[in-house]
């Protein structure tokens, strides 16, 4: 046999050898049939111990950050009239839904106008009416009942 397997061979029977005595010097119990004897208890002063009585508390943990907030959306709010605005109904970062009065423009005149073209509207349905008219009597010309839808 070679010289490796001579010493690994040689190295377990001494690992072998130094196991079994050791295991052999070990202590020894043996049961015994009767109880170790106690201590006289009455002979010792009780123990001192102090106590704190405990309440349980809601715990609401909490943490405090800085940092600044970047809305998702900008929305860019445009009349389709110009005018001058007269009050504010909405400050910068209220929540506001479709539908919600931001702002009240002035007048500006504009009441006239809407009447004016209420009028106007009105004699042309009346022109519209009298032309049809005049159309189903033969008096009037289909052209004559297009220029008044026309218009």
């Amino acid at each position: 046999m070679n010289k490796v397997k001579w010493s690994s061979l040689g190295l377990s029977l001494v690992v072998v050898i130094a196991l079994i005595i050791w295991m052999a010097t070990g202590e020894i119990k043996v049961a015994s049939t009767q109880a170790p004897a106690q201590p006289d208890v009455a002979q010792e002063a009780p123990a001192r111990v102090q106590i704190t009585t405990v309440n349980a508390q809601l715990y609401e943990p909490g943490l405090l950050l800085q940092g600044q907030l970047e809305p998702w959306n900008a929305v860019t709010v445009s009349a389709r009239i110009a005018g001058t605005v007269e009050t504010i109904k909405a400050s910068l970062g209220d929540s506001v839904k479709a539908g919600d009065v931001l702002l009240t423009l002035s007048e500006d005149g504009r009441g006239a106008e809407v009447k004016r073209w209420q009028a106007r509207a009105k004699k042309l349905e009346a022109d519209l009416a009298a032309a049809r008219t005049l159309r189903s009597k033969n008096l009037a010309s289909q052209s004559d009942i297009l220029d008044v839808e026309s218009e």
